[in-house]
């Protein structure tokens, strides 16, 4: 399989790239490979180019399995790891096949003379998941690296999109007539394989939670292997708070990855989730969406609208892969709906009216106490951290009205206080004018005559079952957003005016006292949360 060109690959997600341009290149170094390699063997032959760290361990590890009974290494150079181990390697190792992300290579390339000889014999470069490397910012840097490496190399370039910004990096990368390998089709844009079914449910979002709930309890009930589950959140805020309430109503194997994990926590999560066995569940931002591998998932849960219709699709191809099938199902709230028809209809989605109506109720006496245990829990849920989910949620989706078709951005407010009230609250925040206008919204403030106040460091709280399980609800008093407060015990409340923050505030254990963990121990090795210090902006 000799590559005898540079070749231009646009492929789908899931349909197996990796092998596909792994082979070809390690049979080319086998060709090419010397008796003088063997004694000195000090020079890069193959590098791959990944975005994020996960996918090139990812890519390492096949790499690695491929070579293990040959005379080629592997190494990886991905950012937040020891970079003196990084050094260490290029001065002590052979380096045939090395796969980097880009900011940790062009550092090293930079500043390292020894690589700098090293890529002098480099046969082949592999760009992988470029339209994503140029989402995230890393043309400059590409370009700075490929100033660094021969012209008489080969070079592989894999995208799912074959857009403008794609085709310029052609003109950068290549040094050749290249060859197009177009496995989806000209005309044709990225979308969701035929063997992943997709459906989505509309409702408010006060039950969402408890549809979530009855949607993992029933797939994890599943007689013939239920397999594991991703569930995305559009932020980082909704990821913590959701997985926090389950794992406080007794779900097992709940896994957690965003962006407030430093890259070691995250591939340690990650690691956990590929290996488990049974009906894991991981609970996630957009930092899994694209390239990673998790074996054995089943089914992809989406909360809310996806960054747009290409984020939809790299999700949803999470499950589904190397030729299983998959069951990807939405929940989306009235306001996404515009979304949902206008963007999403065109890649399978469907409606599914029966399952929303299985999910709405509830008949068997086990599952009506698991629910109640359910709604107990969101008793020991911290409020701040609501809230503060609350104005993450606002953000995420007043930054991308337009380009989701939400027209009515008051509806935005509105539904992401009836979450707040899923989660338990009695009332949903309140929101001072010049927290709105910050947010684009041009709206009057919102406040409530009757709503919530501190009592022993939680405010007010309501027990009611999403699809109305009987559970009362507590009257009582409050604070708004603004800082005001209607006979508030105390002087604990805060202004949402004051600058907003990506760690958040602090969270309470759930025995009543207030640490800095945020309850229970979690079964991923969640580190300890930090003190507040004001918010700053939205995750």
């Amino acid at each position: 399989m000799p590559i005898t060109a540079d070749l231009l690959v646009r492929a789908e997600t899931g349909t197996g790239k990796t092998l596909g341009f792994l082979l070809p290149t390690i049979d080319q170094l086998l060709q090419k490979q010397t008796a003088e390699d063997y004694r000195k063997g000090r020079a890069c032959k193959a590098l791959i180019i990944s975005p994020t760290r996960e996918l090139a361990l990812q890519i390492a590890e096949e790499a690695n399995r491929l070579c293990a009974r040959l005379p080629l290494r592997v190494s990886c150079f991905v950012g937040g790891e020891n970079r003196r181990n990084n050094v260490r390697d290029i001065q002590s190792h052979r380096m045939d096949v090395l796969v980097a992300t880009p900011g940790r290579l062009e550092d090293l390339l930079e500043s390292e003379t020894m690589l700098q000889e090293q890529v002098k014999g480099l046969q082949v470069l592999i760009l992988d998941e470029a339209d994503t490397l140029l989402e995230m910012g890393f043309r400059d840097s590409l370009t700075r690296i490929i100033e660094h490496l021969p012209d008489s190399r080969r070079t592989m370039l894999f995208s799912a999109t074959l857009s403008q910004e794609v085709k310029s990096v052609v003109r950068l990368a290549f040094r050749n007539e290249h060859k197009l390998i177009d496995t989806i089709g000209h005309d044709k844009k990225p979308h969701v394989p035929e063997r992943i079914r997709q459906n989505y449910l509309m409702a408010s979002s006060e039950q969402h939670p408890m549809l979530l709930r009855r949607l993992l309890a029933r797939h994890g009930q599943k007689v013939d292997h239920p397999g594991k589950v991703i569930v995305f959140f559009p932020t980082t805020k909704a990821t913590m708070l959701y997985a926090d309430l389950f794992r406080a109503a007794g779900f097992r194997d709940i896994f957690e990855i965003h962006s407030k994990r430093d890259q070691k926590q995250r591939q340690r999560v990650a690691d956990r989730f590929r290996e488990a066995q049974g009906p894991a569940i991981l609970f996630t931002s957009d930092v899994s969406a694209r390239g990673v591998d998790y074996p054995g998932v089943t089914l992809v849960v989406q909360m809310g609208a996806s960054a747009g219709s290409d984020q939809y699709v790299h999700r949803c191809g999470r499950t589904g892969r190397a030729g299983q099938e998959g069951r990807a199902i939405g929940i989306y709230a009235p306001f996404e709906r515009n979304f949902v028809e206008s963007s999403l209809a065109d890649l399978g989605l469907t409606y599914d009216p029966e399952l929303e109506a299985r999910l709405a109720t509830t008949e068997l006496r086990r599952e009506r106490l698991a629910e109640l245990n359910f709604e107990q829990a969101k008793e020991d849920l911290d409020p701040m951290v609501i809230e503060e989910m609350f104005t993450a949620y606002l953000g995420f989706y007043a930054g991308r009205a337009s380009e989701l078709s939400i027209r009515n951005k008051q509806m935005i407010v509105e539904e992401g206080g009836q979450l707040t009230k899923g989660f338990g609250l009695a009332e949903p925040p309140s929101l001072s004018r010049s927290f709105l206008e910050r947010l684009g919204f041009g709206d009057k403030p919102m406040r409530r005559d009757s709503s919530r106040d501190f009592r022993g460091n939680r405010f007010e709280r309501r027990g009611s079952s999403s699809f109305g399980g009987g559970f009362s609800r507590d009257g009582g008093r409050s604070r708004s957003f603004d800082g005001s407060a209607n006979n508030r015990r105390d002087d604990r409340s805060r202004s949402f005016s004051g600058r907003f923050d990506r760690d958040g505030g602090r969270s309470r254990s759930f025995s009543g006292r207030f640490d800095r963990d945020g309850g229970r121990a979690h079964s991923d090795d969640a580190p300890r949360r930090p003190a507040p210090r004001g918010f700053r902006d939205f995750n």
